[in-house]
């Protein structure tokens, strides 16, 4: 399933997988089939299976987005595309660095960028969300970093294939940063 196409899309796909046309008139039947051979009782039955049936309905559609949802969350951080100077209006900054969409990050929402190194991810920066283009991608500036003896936001400025492949982007941020 595809997140990024919105949840009543999503829900309908979900509908869709779990055979929710086959429930819904198998529902339709049991229900037809009670109105007209049940007695006549104070309970009203027949209202009770319409309802029933509507929820065994609704409730296996949600238990699937549910699922689908919880099984693409860790595919769903952006991954860094290129990296640049910062534009000169915006005072302090180190970088500037272009990532794929992600539903997680909004117009200035601020993210820990780490370097992946020797299996251990290394924060080396924060900056925040400054612009959503209208392809999705996200451009990230860069305003405060914490490690550069290795002349990483140097290369990553260059627009080093090599140094923004090893960035890992995150939603949040340190205490203090």
């Amino acid at each position: 399933m595809n997140n990024n196409k919105g949840f009543l899309i999503n829900l309908y796909n979900s509908f869709k997988r779990t055979n929710g046309y086959a429930l819904s008139f198998l529902s339709f039947l049991i229900t037809l089939s009670i109105y007209y051979f049940s007695p006549d009782s104070k309970i009203a039955i027949k209202h009770i299976v319409v309802l029933l049936s509507l929820f065994i309905i609704l409730g296996i559609t949600l238990v699937d987005a549910y699922i689908i949802q919880l099984n693409s969350m860790s595919k769903i951080l952006p991954k860094a595309v290129s990296g640049s100077v910062p534009p000169k209006i915006v005072n302090d900054s180190i970088a500037l660095i272009l990532t794929d969409a992600s539903p997680l990050l909004g117009h200035e929402i601020v993210v820990s960028i780490f370097k992946n190194k020797d299996s251990y991810e290394i924060l080396i920066g924060v900056g925040y969300v400054f612009n959503i283009q209208e392809n999705g991608k996200i451009q990230i500036l860069v305003t405060s970093s914490y490690v550069d003896n290795d002349g990483t936001w140097e290369q990553i400025r260059n627009n080093d294939a090599n140094a923004i492949s090893k960035l890992i982007i995150k939603p949040g941020a340190r205490i203090s940063f």
